[in-house]
């Protein structure tokens, strides 16, 4: 599962992008592929994929209770998969108390969670 990670230019907040490109087994998604991205609106409001949310933010908060990144965001959205759109988790964290851009150990710390995330949920 490819994971797109980036950092906003002058702010505390980072975000990482899942896109599912198989079926994970923690659930039994229905069809990963559209030719639109109006076409998934039925995968992400399946209990289905609100359980793999549900799984995120169960780690999330695990994961995060005492460390120094607040989640702002995490949603389903569609990805844009060369010719295919298909679905995945966008996840939006801020550095907690700082207004300068992410220091280096929060993003080292991001990415790490990133990574963990995706073996959480043995996505492939």
């Amino acid at each position: 599962m490819p994971i797109t990670i980036r950092f906003e230019r002058g702010k505390p907040i980072a975000s990482a992008e899942f896109m599912v490109t198989s079926r994970l087994s923690v659930s039994d998604l229905p069809d990963l592929e559209a030719p639109s991205p109006r076409e998934l609106d039925f995968v992400l409001a399946s209990t289905e994929f609100e359980n793999v949310l549900g799984d995120v933010r169960a780690f999330l908060e695990g994961e995060l209770d005492l460390g120094t990144l607040d989640v702002v965001e995490l949603k389903g959205m569609a990805c844009h998969d060369a010719s295919v759109y298909r679905p995945g988790i966008r996840l939006v964290v801020r550095e907690r108390h700082r207004n300068a851009p992410m220091s280096e150990t929060a993003r080292e710390q991001f990415t790490a969670l990133a990574e963990r995330i995706r073996e959480q949920l043995d996505w492939p």
